[in-house]
């Protein structure tokens, strides 16, 4: 990275609205963490991160999503990935095991 670069890190473009991420750093993957971003990148997970503001908004607080109905997001999903296994089984172009699903 060039020194003109060195001075934008950590910076927000104005173009872009400004966000905060809330971290959870206390995770197996994140102790020790001299180097923080690097540790998140390397080593971090999704779980990791517990609430995201953008534009002085919370869009996920506490791991909740806010701005959409996620678990009709995840029933649809779902029914997708239902329907596409269910047409590559019944065109046989793979041998899976079909064991029973829960509800």
């Amino acid at each position: 990275m060039d020194a003109g670069n060195l001075e934008r890190v950590g910076r927000v473009p104005r173009e872009l609205p400004p966000g905060a991420l809330a971290i959870y750093a206390r995770t197996v993957g994140l102790v020790p963490a001299g180097r923080i971003v690097s540790a998140l990148i390397h080593s971090g997970h999704p779980d990791d991160i517990e609430s995201v503001m953008i534009d002085g908004q919370f869009v996920m607080r506490n791991r909740k999503i806010l701005t959409m109905n996620e678990d009709s997001i995840i029933r649809e999903a779902d029914a997708v990935g239902r329907r596409i296994w269910s047409r590559v089984l019944e065109a046989n172009h793979i041998t899976a095991p079909r064991l029973p699903r829960q509800p």
